[in-house]
């Protein structure tokens, strides 16, 4: 009897353990298809990125092409420009001086001064001259000076440009030569472009070469010269009683109003 119920109890244990197993085969199973799914669906995305990896190529590959192209033909045009300008600017130099001295033979340029007369009064020592009875009525180029000379001599001519209530210069001519006495105009080297309201300094080295007349203009004066970048104001400068006008003036192409 006891035989018996031994044996029936391992017969069930083994029906029950056969049964776990054949349920733990069918979760393995399900998983194993699980992941063979997810294991196929990530080949298929990884086919997909790599097809989206060729074309993004492929389209880097063109945008390179074009911005070779594009970059050349900008380097293109840049030589082409720089070499058309080259062009213009050596046409220019070659027919400036030509231009001026046509300019002048044919009266045609324009003149901020004081009128070129002989006048009664002479300096006797270096002088700077700062016209503010003649500022310049419009923007331009200045192209030389001109003056009526009582001998020959050496003139600075300088540009001075109004901030605030001072002056500031910000051009000035090489030393120029007079060669005569009379009245004379000398030519820059180069043309220098002024703005409205800018005035007109002329320094002398030595004596003046200029005369002047007094209660008709409006020069102030300075015994030292001012350097290129030096400031100045009206009440530092003598002569404001005296309103001297002098011979002297700038030529010029400045712009019509």
């Amino acid at each position: 009897m006891k035989q018996s119920y031994f044996l029936f109890a391992v017969a069930m244990m083994s029906l029950l353990l056969s049964s776990c197993a054949s349920q733990d085969v069918q979760v393995l199973q399900q998983k194993n298809a699980d992941l063979e799914k997810q294991l196929s669906s990530a080949n298929d995305q990884i086919e997909h990125l790599k097809n989206v990896e060729s074309d993004l190529r492929e389209k880097i590959g063109d945008l390179q092409h074009t911005t070779s192209v594009l970059t050349t033909e900008k380097t293109s045009r840049i030589e082409e420009s720089s070499s058309l300008r080259g062009q213009v600017r050596k046409f220019v130099q070659n027919n400036i001086d030509n231009f001026k001295s046509f300019m002048v033979q044919g009266n045609l340029l324009d003149y901020v001064g004081s009128e070129m007369v002989g006048r009664a009064k002479q300096d006797k020592t270096p002088i700077l001259l700062v016209d503010f009875a003649n500022p310049m009525p419009t923007s331009g180029v200045i192209t030389g000076v001109g003056g009526f000379f009582i001998q020959g001599g050496n003139v600075e001519v300088k540009v001075l440009h109004p901030v605030g209530s001072d002056y500031v210069v910000t051009w000035e001519s090489k030393l120029l030569t007079v060669e005569h006495a009379g009245k004379q105009q000398i030519q820059f080297p180069l043309s220098v472009g002024v703005e409205e309201g800018d005035v007109i300094g002329y320094f002398f080295p030595q004596m003046p070469n200029v005369g002047y007349d007094s209660s008709t203009g409006e020069t102030l004066f300075n015994n030292a010269d001012i350097p290129l970048g030096g400031t100045v104001s009206k009440s530092t400068l003598s002569g404001a009683m005296e309103r001297r006008a002098y011979s002297l003036g700038v030529y010029g192409l400045l712009d019509a109003k």
